[in-house]
């Protein structure tokens, strides 16, 4: 198979599970305000983590793309322009530097080193927590922000974190030799 081909195999892979982790969701409700927990974050940090900082950031791009063009594939089945208006953009934002930065970090950890890449990963759920506050709080207010875009998603971002660190370590010492 040529080199190309195989990329863009990989890339549209890359999408697929994107959008079918976007369907893992867990939600929060928060007196009138349901906030979703999903596996789009940990699906790209393995995605970027796999495929390098460049694929794994057009693999985002085609998904974003996608999904602002209707395909149902962002949580909880939702696709089309309407997001643009949701709180969900600043997330959905991020995704790109969290693609890029995961990519580019985990380019760097040469010897799979578990410390460096959850330190990396963590450094890399900052970014996308500050993406999404920042717009939660342009569209709010810096409190709002916190308390429905930060506060309440701690906990699974500890634990998408950590469990983006352990596959993509076992998988590379065990597997990806």
């Amino acid at each position: 198979m040529q080199k190309n081909t195989k990329i863009a195999i990989q890339i549209l892979l890359g999408v697929v599970v994107i959008a079918l982790f976007a369907q893992i969701t867990y939600t929060i409700n928060l007196s009138n305000l349901s906030i979703p927990v999903t596996g789009q974050s940990l699906a790209i940090m393995l995605i970027a983590s796999f495929l390098g900082a460049q694929n794994g950031t057009v693999a985002v791009l085609i998904y974003l793309f996608v999904g602002l063009l209707g395909l149902p594939i962002f949580a909880d089945a939702v696709g089309g322009l309407e997001v643009l208006k949701s709180g969900s953009l600043g997330f959905l934002l991020g995704f790109l530097p969290t693609a890029y930065c995961s990519g580019y970090l985990e380019s760097k950890n040469k010897n799979n080193n578990f410390f460096r890449r959850f330190l990396g990963l963590l450094f890399v759920t900052g970014l996308l927590f500050f993406c999404g506050v920042a717009w939660l709080a342009m569209k709010y207010d810096f409190q709002t922000a916190l308390q429905y875009g930060f506060f309440p998603l701690i906990l699974g971002a500890i634990i998408k974190l950590f469990l983006a660190s352990l596959i993509i370590f076992v998988t590379k010492k065990y597997y990806l030799k």
